[in-house]
């Protein structure tokens, strides 16, 4: 049998699996952080988080840029909130979903485990995971019988927009973090705690999926050893021979990643521009993107026109009724409160092929 290693109560670790501890936002965290694909960047390295850009990623892993992470309300508020719903998941019952009466006579049904620290599996060395929680062996599940292992439990809280836009109520990077825990800790079981507009708990499963977990790893491997390390070996240098800067940054420059179709990585490339030749004629394959962004530019324009058309019908509704709320029953909701929101239910948008065969002549 395989050694295994106890960190704290109800938390057995194979030898190869390890519990690294290091205080939040000391240096040796930020260290840690530099030297592993965590679970949180997992989503950008496979370019679906549209807020972050694999190019700000590979440079700060590479040692050309900080990794200091600003703080922020939406974080201020997940790590005050985090706490109350692990709380709320352990008054939870996985037979009826019940957890306010629980909760009234402190009646814990479940209980979860703080680790602590990063893990790292020696099987995947480039990855590291971070966990909210972890679900002992043991536990009971939400579709039935009991964890095998110990498992990831992700808590997480989220606006009613974004929970209706997104297939599955949380954002596909979200669904990359927690397959990549379970990869880690070798897990084929996983559960997301999370507060839907700060007032709904939803807690529901995942299991490991093959084919998501072979991307993952494949994807992230390709940018650590293809594109990070390289990368980093070069940055260090140019510091060592400072006379080689020119020569070395044209190196640099060939490992950066592919272009994202994203606000975040349009914004990189305004803090990373710096002008060095007042014209530079453009490529025969540079003069397509022109081509195509007008295209797409006037038709944005058009749409736009449309998509206000049909908001300003709802909203004439709203001063008509004097309503502050429209309810569309299964096709959604509008509201006039603060703001106007309009927030169609996920059944009425367009599938991805739908949308697919608009464009693909653009």
């Amino acid at each position: 049998m395989e050694q295994q290693e106890v960190y704290n109560a109800g938390m057995v670790l194979p030898k190869h699996i390890k519990l690294i501890t290091a205080e939040t936002h000391s240096p040796e965290w930020y260290e840690h952080r530099r030297s592993f694909i965590g679970a949180s960047e997992v989503g950008t390295v496979m370019g679906i988080n549209k807020w972050e850009t694999r190019a700000k990623l590979w440079q700060v892993k590479s040692g050309q840029a900080e990794g200091r992470i600003a703080d922020n309300e939406p974080m201020y508020w997940g790590r005050m909130m985090e706490d109350r719903i692990a709380l709320s998941w352990e008054y939870y019952d996985v037979e009826t979903g019940e957890y306010i009466v629980n909760a009234g006579s402190d009646n814990k049904v479940r209980q979860a485990i703080v680790p602590g620290g990063f893990l790292v599996n020696d099987k995947y060395p480039w990855l590291s995971a971070a966990f909210d929680r972890i679900i002992p062996k043991g536990s009971p599940t939400l579709i039935g019988g009991k964890t095998k292992t110990m498992c990831p439990l992700e808590i997480k809280t989220i606006d009613h927009y974004a929970h209706n836009v997104n297939e599955t109520g949380l954002p596909p990077y979200y669904e990359a973090q927690i397959m990549q825990q379970m990869i880690v800790i070798e897990s084929e079981y996983a559960e997301f705690a999370y507060l839907v507009g700060g007032q709904k708990l939803k807690v529901e499963p995942r299991q490991y999926h093959q084919g998501f977990a072979d991307s993952i790893l494949e994807e992230t491997y390709d940018f650590w050893y293809n594109m990070v390390l390289p990368a980093k070996e070069i940055a260090q240098e140019i510091v060592a021979k400072p006379s080689l800067t020119k020569h070395l940054s044209k190196k640099l420059i060939a490992l950066e990643p592919e272009p994202e179709p994203t606000n975040a990585y349009i914004n990189w490339l305004k803090d990373n521009y710096k002008e060095e030749v007042e014209t530079a004629k453009a490529t025969e394959e540079l003069t397509a993107h022109i081509i195509g962004y007008a295209k797409v530019d006037s038709l944005i324009k058009k749409l736009s026109e449309i998509a206000d058309g049909h908001k300003s019908h709802i909203l004439k509704f709203h001063k008509d009724m004097g309503a502050g709320r429209v309810d569309f029953g299964e096709a959604g909701k509008s509201t006039y409160k603060s703001k106007f929101v309009v927030s169609p239910a996920k059944s009425v948008y367009p599938d991805k092929e739908y949308v697919e065969s608009i464009i693909k002549n653009i």
